[in-house]
């Protein structure tokens, strides 16, 4: 705040026109900021003239502009008792009401010499000062204009609509009116061109907006144009690991390390230190950054921001209670540390403590009013626990004439962050035009999602499934049980039980036959990009017959954002008894293939931002004892998130594989799915224990 108001009293401190040429030296002190002897010249001088009205103006100011605001206002209230239609007086008294911070009565002050004068410079300039003072940034903006209308290009009024508009930037940029704020900023370059708190705020918009090339240009244009190179090459390092160049981000905070270490700074050291061992840890360099983290512990006196380094560590390896623990003991120093307060939120998060979480957010506002992020994290949170609908409608038809239009409803309704109500609704037709044979199906199950620990998830759902055909109308009973556990770090497991009508084509609705599959899914994620998925099911079929189905999948992870990754898949089928007229049902059926998969999760876009997804795989299969046939899959979707509560997209996919239908015939389909929260708080209320 007092850089602020410095810069937007500073068009003030030479505005009197009254001083005479005789107390030069005087003068000289006050224009070279040299208060203390400005302050004993104009008290000798007041010793031998004390009438005259000049020598008190700048003796006021002179121990104003020195600190004393108090005694410059009396100073001041003294000449205005004896020059009661002085303007100038008047000017000077209300600028000192400014060095009292009376912002309100600077305020209302001005606001009467301007209308005693409204084409006085310092007036329009001191009343635009007040205004910024009280966060009137929009009104502010309008006299500063005005005042540079009658001082065309004043410096030190330019320097005050600078502040003016980054301050009103700033409030645009939080209330998300982006193109606004942008505009505002753009105008400070044109009369300050590179000035280096503008493009800070430019990056900031960019940041906000995602527009990572602007972060990266921004910071280049610092390196390039200001004389700050190591916070240039800090910042560029943040950018490009905004933008998934975790290398150049590596690169970049290196050479800010060099710079500050030349630089011999405690400080600034420490900040391209901490900015290295993030890049470390960004690049996935887990040994050496924790190497190098434990060397700080040991060195530094100042152990809280090694710290917190050590917490993102942890964040980024999945190990949140032992995050959570760094956060906490940072906490016990230092409560009100933005950083520990929310990080610990996000650690809360990630290890599925969603009470906790929202809990150590609200803590962070307490100390932190209207911050951004976290004002985005609890929402983020309550959109999560809002009840919701989810709708997919699709058609598919494959080369046995089968077509199928199906539609399908999740219904969520969270009761807490643990408990969640479902309701499952579908709906599928089928026909086939070469035998004029028509069926539907429907289905409606109800259930619960619980979750008694963190990572453990159990899943019920029972429910009754009805058929029409032309040979036999009949429900039955379906179910879906399962469980999903976290065994170790980074592996998932989940097990469970379905019971499942076959609804393929119009033949398998007639037959009546279901499914009660029993499977486990299996998936282990590694530090070094690996990863392996392997799936099980185990079908036992009303009409007698067992299958045996194995799955899994080597792939490894070559890009972050977007996701991109590429593997092998193994797929091997087998049935007890074979009934081929019926429906597939090889006694051996291998296949494997090779995959490139690209994802743009739906879970970290903008609002208004496109997500898509791309699989591409080809490979051989191998049904009983026949030769090979080449296989081909590809899936593929594009949607957009509307806002926070809303997202659709279109989804397609096309395959030869012969596991992919009942019939083993080559598939297409086509779907659009919609997914939408409703109201802006759960149902429930979180219970803060702060």
């Amino acid at each position: 705040m007092i850089y602020r108001l410095f810069f937007l009293l500073i068009g003030l401190i030479y505005s009197s026109e009254s001083i005479s040429q005789d107390m030069t030296t005087g003068y000289n002190y006050l224009e070279t900021g040299q208060y203390k002897k400005a302050v004993t010249y104009f008290d000798s001088v007041l010793e031998q003239y004390p009438d005259n009205k000049t020598a008190k103006l700048c003796y006021g100011r002179a121990v104003g502009l020195d600190g004393d605001a108090t005694m410059a206002s009396s100073v001041f209230s003294e000449l205005a008792i004896s020059y009661p239609n002085d303007f100038e007086v008047k000017l000077n008294y209300a600028e000192a009401l400014l060095w009292n911070k009376n912002y309100k009565g600077a305020k209302r002050y001005y606001a009467t010499l301007l209308e005693l004068n409204n084409q006085s410079f310092e007036a329009n300039l001191g009343y635009a000062s007040s205004l910024f003072q009280l966060s009137q940034y929009d009104t502010a903006l309008i006299y500063i204009d005005k005042a540079l209308v009658i001082k065309e290009g004043n410096p030190n009024a330019l320097i005050s609509k600078k502040y003016i508009q980054l301050e009103l930037a700033n409030e645009l940029m939080n209330e998300e009116k982006y193109t606004e704020a942008s505009l505002l900023l753009n105008n400070n370059l044109t009369f300050f061109k590179d000035d280096k708190e503008t493009i800070l705020k430019i990056i900031d918009l960019d940041i906000r907006q995602k527009q990572w090339n602007g972060v990266i240009n921004g910071y280049q244009r610092i390196i390039e144009k200001t004389n700050d190179s190591l916070l240039g090459y800090d910042g560029l390092s943040l950018g490009y690991h905004l933008k998934g160049k975790n290398r150049k981000a590596l690169s970049a905070s290196l050479t800010a390390l060099d710079l500050a270490t030349a630089k011999q700074e405690e400080m600034a050291i420490r900040k391209a230190t901490s900015r290295y061992v993030e890049a470390l840890i960004w690049n996935q360099k887990y040994k050496k950054a924790s190497t190098k983290i434990e060397e700080l512990l040991v060195t530094e006196t100042e152990k809280n921001w090694v710290l917190l380094l050590r917490a993102n560590l942890n964040m980024y390896k999945g190990e949140f209670t032992k995050s959570i623990r760094d956060y906490n003991q940072i906490l016990t120093t230092d409560s009100s540390s933005f950083n520990a307060n929310f990080g610990k939120a996000n650690a809360l998060l990630g290890f599925e403590k969603h009470d906790e979480a929202y809990n150590a957010a609200l803590v962070t506002l307490k100390h932190h009013e209207d911050q951004k992020e976290v004002l985005d994290f609890i929402e983020k949170l309550n959109v999560k626990f809002l009840p919701s609908v989810e709708n997919k409608t699709a058609v598919s038809e494959d080369l046995g004439a089968n077509r199928a239009v199906s539609n399908n409803t999740l219904i969520t309704f969270p009761l807490s962050t643990k408990f969640s109500l479902l309701g499952d609704i579908n709906i599928r037709n089928t026909s086939n035009n070469t035998i004029n044979n028509e069926a539907n199906s429907s289905s409606i199950l109800g259930g619960f999602t619980y979750q008694f620990k963190s990572y453990s998830h159990l899943k019920v759902k029972l429910g009754s499934v009805f058929t029409r055909s032309v040979v036999e109308d009949f429900s039955r009973l379906a179910s879906d049980v399962s469980l999903k556990l976290r065994p170790f770090k980074l592996h998932s497991l989940e097990i469970g039980s379905v019971r499942k009508y076959e609804d393929f084509n119009t033949d398998l609705i007639e037959k009546g036959i279901f499914h009660n599959h029993f499977y486990l899914n299996y998936n282990v994620n590694t530090h070094f990009n690996l990863g392996w998925f392997t799936q099980y099911y185990f079908t036992i079929q009303s009409d007698n017959n067992i299958r045996n189905l194995l799955f899994t999948s080597l792939y490894y992870s070559v890009l972050k954002k977007p996701l991109v990754k590429f593997g092998i898949n193994y797929q091997n089928i087998s049935f007890q008894e074979q009934r081929p007229t019926i429906y597939f049902s090889p006694d051996k059926f291998h296949a494997v293939e090779g995959f490139v998969d690209i994802l743009k999760n739906e879970k970290i876009i903008n609002n208004r931002g496109l997500f898509y997804g791309l699989t591409a795989a080809t490979g051989l299969q191998f049904i009983e004892d026949n030769d090979s046939q080449l296989t081909y899959r590809l899936n593929a979707k594009l949607g957009m998130k509307v806002n926070k509560k809303i997202l659709f997209n279109v989804y397609g996919s096309h395959s030869n594989i012969a596991s992919t239908t009942a019939a083993g015939f080559t598939i297409t389909e086509v779907g659009f799915r919609v997914l939408i929260h409703f109201g802006n708080k759960p149902v429930f209320n979180y219970k803060p224990i702060y």
